[in-house]
């Protein structure tokens, strides 16, 4: 389905639901603002029963509570949880679905934090351009963005019209370390980021969490690139023994046709340190079937 198209379907569920007469009160177990704390009108909510008989009145009412920028961010936090549950409850929803995409993306915009990334998360579920855009934008200028830089890529990741992994990795020099970290979860999938994954994986610059983690994924999308990596890193003399021991502890469970016996050997033999020997020892004391 075309923008077009989809633009047309969703003005024709507002229509309907309009048509339809829907309206709301407010359910008798809900307790009036004033006359109970934020946490327990909250927890109220959440105790809703959303059935296919009572779906067309209660999501106007929750839509309604998720919209007052009077209420407290808990009880506007239990609407958007009943109105995400909702979905799952009964057709009336999708007459509603156009209006729920709509205040989410009001949400994306509101002063509360919490509120703001639970929108975004929604909305790149649902594949929505408009949050795509922020999540976007937020690679670019995070200090005006509604989420961190590293949310952002993690939200990314949930949209499938996105090409995250494009994204990302066309940012990846302007993302912040949490972010990167992020970025390399989602860039360990994608078989054009390879070269990418080894060169931080070599470089000496980056915190070693994050060479490791960017290790493990180049392992598991490329072995053979891995190895090569890993004969790099195991050669250099002045690189981490603690980081070379992480990268032998990786190549344990790695075929011999990777060749890696003879360089970790030397990486050995050239350590004082005690953690490098004994993964070398590990390393050549375990079985090894071929690929």
């Amino acid at each position: 389905m075309d923008i077009k198209d989809y633009r047309q379907e969703q003005q024709d569920h507002v229509v309907r639901a309009k048509e339809a007469g829907y309206s709301h009160t407010v359910p008798q177990d809900i307790p009036a603002k004033g006359a109970a704390d934020s946490d327990a009108r909250a927890q109220a909510i959440c105790r809703l029963e959303l059935n296919s008989r009572n779906l067309g009145e209660r999501i106007p009412y929750l839509l309604d509570l998720l919209g007052r920028k009077t209420e407290t961010v808990a009880v506007r936090r239990a609407a958007l949880d009943m109105l995400t549950t909702a979905e799952f409850v009964g057709g009336a929803f999708l007459d509603f679905r156009p209006q729920v995409i709509e205040a989410m993306r009001a949400l994306a915009e509101d002063k509360s934090p919490v509120l703001r990334q639970k929108a975004l998360e929604y909305l790149a579920q649902e594949n929505d351009d408009y949050a795509r855009d922020i999540l976007t934008e937020a690679l670019n200028t995070p200090e005006n963005a509604p989420v961190g830089q590293a949310k952002a890529v993690q939200l990314l990741g949930l949209d499938d019209h996105a090409n995250a992994a494009d994204l990302v990795r066309n940012q990846f020099e302007q993302l912040s370390p949490a972010a990167r970290e992020e970025a390399v979860h989602l860039l360990g999938t994608d078989p054009k980021s390879v070269p990418l994954l080894s060169n931080l994986v070599k470089d000496k610059t980056v915190g070693e969490k994050l060479r490791r983690v960017t290790a493990a994924g180049l392992k598991a999308i490329d072995s053979e690139r891995f190895a090569q990596t890993a004969r790099d890193v195991l050669a250099d003399r002045s690189d981490s023994a603690t980081f070379k021991a992480a990268i032998v502890g990786m190549a344990q469970t790695m075929s011999p046709v990777h060749a890696l016996d003879t360089v970790i050997d030397a990486a050995q033999r050239h350590t004082k340190s005690k953690t490098l020997k004994d993964a070398a020892r590990r390393y050549f004391a375990a079985p090894r079937k071929p690929e």
